[in-house]
């Protein structure tokens, strides 16, 4: 039998004012009762949105979804938190009413429990577990239930205008809340129980990822070792030659036979024995570290691992949510949700996937008429998998809707200043379609809330390449897009293989690697600004390390051929010129740091194990380069587009500097404006920071402001946007912004600002530090 449910001035009271409870008496629970609620709610919203496409005429998914509640009430009575009890309640009555057969499972009644459940979980559980006050307003729920239980409400002004009373006295002690029910009580040992038996233990990611770390110093130490034991294998070589030549020299020379030179053979003859004798012992420990190094490796990984269904179980109720919005319907099929994922890129990866996923949803999948007019049929299908490839994970998006049209982008590319015409028409289409994924490109027609601004796709490619991962997309007009992002499955460690240029180390991750070859460099011809090679008939595009990366150039064309890497994916290949191959090695990335932050195509550095640094190459990027057309007409140099003409110095005082101010503040906006402008500076405002973004891209400018909170594009995305466009890559960047927090100006640096300046603005403070920047004295 259900409880009873009063709307009456207490209940509204409990459902505005914070909620006071003693977490101390529930100190060994409070984890487990948070933990089995989250879990009962993730599963609790799945359900849900498979009993609306049921109608509800699932008995046995009814059930369990009622089950649920009834679990979460017991846990609420145990902890005494009286708001999520009451919500659960409410749910339990509902979901009653619909197992009964007395309540159909509509849309609305599903949205009214979609609503409570997300109140629970988003601002109840998360004061449990931080042991705090409960002040989750729960009131607009109430509402939202309250004409469901009709015959049970109080008269309707209890909702707008509760009656007022006299305050009592306040009583000596609270009263008891109230009594756990039988129910409860038998959670409360279940709890208890399983907190006593289970073997399992809870640990934070940071502690896994020292654990990582720790790990991929052991890598490191092993190749040291396998360095020193290779160098000691060296000397008892080189001591054996040095015994032979000993011995010829005695042969050739009789009358020295009775000195002691066959004392120092004998003894020579000894060592060579110890030191062999140390190098197959030292091989042995050598071997037994590497065993336990890849075993803990592989087991603190598994100890990362998850399901990615807790990815992907958040986009169903996402999907259903903005079909609503925009009219369509669209079905979202998910594959491969057992597939497991580090649990770092879980969380790292949901926004890139949430823009793939909105941008099929409004962009890709068309209107019911729209399909049907094309002859589809009129519910369309975005299908989300994941799995395993080598040791990479691979997510894809794919819809089958209108597909990207490459014509389009070529013609935006042009018009947007992305390309040259005469580049954009000798690009693939292949090639084309990626630049989508170019900062500030869309060809959307009309800005709305859930895309269109061409800031979406570029972040999702940042984000990606972060991870040292790729993204890429395949798509036909009227069939469909594609999107597949490929991630490793370990940040820390990963397989590369060692190249040397101009005596220089370089790695390249193995991932990306198709073949290596060697070439003869009479083979190697010049297509229009490119140099190119023919792979089995097909054009493969060809670079130089040392144009890439700005390196002293070299007569390689005197040498009679050279190792060629060909580098990309399947759909996208080009081939990289280098001096020698150095092997395949299992190394450790590290972050380059801030005095090689600003190194252009790199996603890291590694130590070798003889102590020697190797820059690791992104290729992606490198690939990304050469498609934009950055490259010089004599050859595959990247192009350095100059940021102003200089002028003499004694002139430069007398320049007018041009700034763009990015601020969303008018008044602010015009403050700074009016500061710099009496001071002699060209100033142009932009109202925020993709509106900025635009800006930059048409005019060159010799500094820019912005503020960090703005809409649409925020200070630091405008900054990293900026750094990645080669006339920016050096004009300064100053962030006027009231964060004032280490952790703000920490984030602003690593975005690539140059400086930092709080609000309110001081004029002077100001002025100052545009100057320094300009290097105006």
């Amino acid at each position: 039998m259900k409880e009873q449910i009063d709307f009456d001035n207490e209940l509204w009271n409990l459902a505005r004012e914070p909620e006071k409870w003693d977490p101390s008496e529930f100190l060994d629970l409070l984890d487990s009762i948070v933990q089995e609620a989250g879990d009962n709610l993730s599963e609790f919203g799945k359900k849900l949105l498979l009993l609306e496409s049921s109608k509800g005429t699932d008995k046995e998914l009814v059930d369990s979804l009622f089950r649920a509640a009834h679990n979460l009430k017991g846990l609420s009575k145990i902890v005494h938190i009286r708001k999520m009890a009451t919500l659960a309640k409410c749910m339990e009555n509902i979901l009653d009413e619909i197992r009964n057969n007395t309540r159909t499972a509509s849309r609305e009644t599903v949205d009214i429990l979609l609503e409570a459940s997300d109140v629970i979980k988003d601002s109840i559980l998360p004061a449990i577990a931080e042991r705090k006050p409960v002040d989750a307003d729960i009131t607009q729920a109430l509402k939202k239930f309250q004409p469901l239980f009709a015959q049970q409400t109080a008269p309707a002004q209890h909702i707008q205008t509760p009656v007022k009373t006299e305050p009592a006295p306040a009583p000596a002690q609270a009263p008891p809340l109230p009594a756990v029910t039988a129910g409860a009580a038998a959670i409360v040992k279940k709890v208890k129980k399983e907190a006593l038996a289970s073997q399992t233990l809870r640990i934070s990611l940071d502690k896994l990822d020292s654990l990582m770390n720790l790990a991929g110093e052991l890598v490191i130490g092993r190749s040291r070792l396998e360095e020193k034991l290779s160098d000691l294998f060296t000397v008892n070589h080189e001591l054996r030659r040095v015994r032979r030549n000993i011995q010829e020299f005695i042969r050739k020379n009789p009358a020295i036979r009775e000195t002691k030179l066959d004392g120092t053979l004998e003894d020579i003859g000894r060592i060579n024995i110890v030191i062999s004798d140390i190098i197959n012992e030292l091989a042995a420990s050598t071997e037994n570290v590497s065993t336990l190094t890849n075993r803990l490796q592989e087991n603190v990984m598994k100890a990362r691992m998850v399901p990615i269904s807790q990815l992907f179980d958040k986009f169903p109720r996402m999907v259903r949510d903005l079909c609503a919005e925009l009219k369509k319907d669209i079905r979202l099929n998910i594959e491969g949700e057992t597939t497991e994922i580090d649990k770092m890129l879980v969380e790292e990866i949901a926004d890139p996937l949430m823009h793939l996923i909105r941008n099929a949803v409004d962009h890709g999948v068309e209107s019911a008429e729209r399909r049907s007019a094309l002859g589809k049929p009129p519910e369309g299908a975005i299908t989300l998998r994941a799995y395993h490839s080598s040791s990479q994970m691979v997510i894809e998006v794919e819809d089958d809707g209108a597909g990207v049209d490459a014509e389009k982008i070529r013609d935006a590319a042009i018009a947007k200043g992305v390309m040259k015409a005469e580049d954009a028409a000798s690009l693939p289409d292949e090639q084309m379609m990626n630049l989508i994924f170019h900062a500030g490109f869309s060809t959307a027609k009309k800005v709305t809330d859930i895309s269109g601004r061409g800031v979406g796709l570029d972040v999702v490619k940042d984000k990606v390449t972060k991870f040292k991962g790729t993204v890429t997309v395949d798509s036909a007009v009227g069939r469909g897009t594609k999107f597949q992002i490929r991630l490793p499955l370990t940040l820390a460690i990963t397989n590369v293989f060692l190249v040397m240029k101009n005596n220089e180390i370089f790695a390249i991750q193995v991932s990306s690697i198709r073949e290596i070859i060697f070439v003869p460099l009479s083979e190697i011809t010049q297509i229009g600004s490119r140099k190119a090679y023919n792979l089995r008939g097909q054009t493969l595009f060809v670079l130089r390390l040392e144009d890439i990366l700005n390196m002293p150039e070299e007569e390689w064309e005197e040498k009679a051929e050279a190792p060629l890497i060909v580098v990309g994916s399947e759909e996208q290949q080009i081939g990289l010129l280098v001096d020698k191959l150095a092997g395949k090695r299992e190394v450790v990335i590290k972050s380059v740091g801030d005095y090689l932050k600003n190194v252009r195509y790199t996603i890291g550095t590694t130590i070798l194990g003889n102590g020697k640094v190797a820059l690791i190459l992104d290729i992606q990027n490198i690939i990304d380069a050469m498609n934009l057309g950055m490259l010089s007409e004599s050859g595959p140099v990247l192009k350095k587009l100059p940021a102003g003409k200089e002028l003499p110095a004694e002139n430069k005082e007398k320049r007018r500097y041009s700034i763009l101010v990015a601020e969303d503040s008018p008044s602010i906006r015009k403050r700074l404006a009016q500061i710099l402008g009496e001071e002699g500076f060209d100033v142009t405002e932009a109202e925020d920071g993709s509106v900025a973004l635009e800006i930059a891209r048409k005019a060159q400018f010799d500094l820019v402001s912005t503020d960090i909170v703005m809409p649409h594009m925020d200070g630091y995305e405008l900054t990293r946007s900026l750094r990645k466009l080669p006339q920016y890559k050096n004009v300064p960047v100053i962030m006027v912004t009231s964060k004032s927090e280490k952790i703000d100006r920490v984030k602003g640096f690593d975005a690539g600002a140059d400086d930092y300046i709080t609000k309110p603005v001081d004029k002077t403070a100001l002025l100052n530090t545009i100057r320094n920047n300009l290097k105006i004295t």
